[in-house]
C-alpha cells in the first residue's frame, strides 16, 4: 500500500540529451556506454530504489562538505573545471591543511567495495581525482570514502601524476575525435582491466547488442580503428580507456607508500 506509492514517487525518467564533451565521472567507463550517453540515447526509467540510493550519496556529500566548512578546512566546494574541450565536472571540495591546498573527492561506497579498497582506492576514483588535480592545478588530493552500511571512513592521499594525466587526455582526445568528428561508434572494449562487469549495469545494453549484430548508422561496417594499443587483444581491435601498463590483472595496482608534511604524514600515498 505505502511501499508502492513511495516507489512511484521516487521513480523518474532519465533525461537524455546530446552533448559534445565528457564528464570526469566517465573516465574509466566503457567507450561504447560513453558514446550512447553523449549521443542522447534513451535510458530506462530510474526505479525508486536506485533513486533513493543516489540520494543517499548526495546526502553524504552534503554532510561531509558541511563538516569541512564547520571545521574551517574547506576553501571551496563544488568547484567547476576551467573551460576545456574535453571534460566537464565539479570537484567536491578544496581544503587547506598546513598551508597546502588539497582537492577532496568524496565517495559513498557499498560495504563490499569499501572492504576491497582497504589497501588502495578504486581505479576510477583515482583517475577522476587525477583529472581534478590537473585541471585545478593542485599538486595533491584526498579520496575520502564512506561505507554506506556503517558510515566508516577511509582516506587515501594521492599525488598528481602527469604521465597518467597525459595518457588519459590522449585517449579521450582520440575518443572525442572518433565520436564527434568522425561520427563513429567505438569498437568493443578490452575488458581485462575492468574492476567490475560494466555491461551488467549499463543502461544501453540493448543498443550495444543490436549494434554488434547490425552496425549502427554512424559505423557503416567499415571498421573502426583502435584508440589505444593497450586495447588490442589477440590481434583484434579494442579500446581500453585510461588503462595503465602498471596495473596488473583485474585492474589492481601496487600502492606506493609515502609521507609528506605533519598534517598528512599518516595518510598512505597512492599511485595507481
Amino acid at each position: 500500500m505505502l511501499v508502492e506509492r513511495l516507489e512511484e514517487f521516487f521513480s523518474r525518467e532519465e533525461e537524455a540529451r546530446e552533448r559534445n564533451y565528457f564528464y570526469v565521472s566517465e573516465v574509466a567507463k566503457c567507450p561504447r556506454q560513453i558514446y550512447y550517453s553523449v549521443k542522447g540515447f534513451p535510458r530506462p526509467p530510474l526505479d525508486g530504489q536506485s533513486a533513493r540510493r543516489m540520494a543517499v550519496g548526495d546526502d553524504v556529500h552534503r554532510r561531509i562538505v558541511g563538516a569541512l566548512f564547520s571545521m574551517g578546512l574547506a576553501v571551496a566546494a563544488e568547484v567547476p573545471l576551467p573551460p576545456n574541450p574535453l571534460f566537464h565536472g565539479r570537484a567536491d571540495a578544496i581544503i587547506s591543511l598546513g598551508g597546502e591546498n588539497f582537492v577532496v573527492e568524496i565517495k559513498s561506497v557499498h560495504p563490499y567495495q569499501f572492504d576491497q579498497a582497504a589497501a588502495r582506492p578504486r581505479r576510477d576514483h583515482y583517475l577522476q581525482l587525477q583529472l581534478y588535480l590537473h585541471y585545478l592545478d593542485v599538486p595533491r588530493g584526498i579520496i575520502l570514502m564512506e561505507n554506506k552500511a556503517n558510515q566508516a571512513l577511509r582516506e587515501f592521499l594521492v599525488e598528481r601524476d602527469e604521465e597518467t594525466v597525459k595518457r588519459v587526455l590522449s585517449q579521450f582526445q582520440d575518443l572525442h575525435r572518433l565520436i564527434f568528428q568522425e561520427g563513429r561508434l567505438p569498437p568493443l572494449p578490452d575488458k581485462s582491466d575492468w574492476e567490475y562487469d560494466q555491461c551488467r549495469y549499463c543502461p544501453f545494453t540493448e543498443f550495444c547488442v543490436r549494434d554488434q549484430v547490425k552496425p549502427h548508422p554512424a559505423d557503416p561496417g567499415k571498421g573502426v580503428p583502435s584508440l589505444a594499443s593497450e586495447g588490442e587483444v589477440d590481434g583484434k581491435e579494442g579500446l581500453a580507456l585510461a588503462s595503465d601498463s602498471r596495473i596488473g590483472e583485474g585492474g589492481k595496482g601496487t600502492p606506493t607508500p609515502g609521507e609528506k608534511g605533519s598534517d598528512t604524514g599518516d595518510l598512505p600515498l597512492f599511485d595507481l
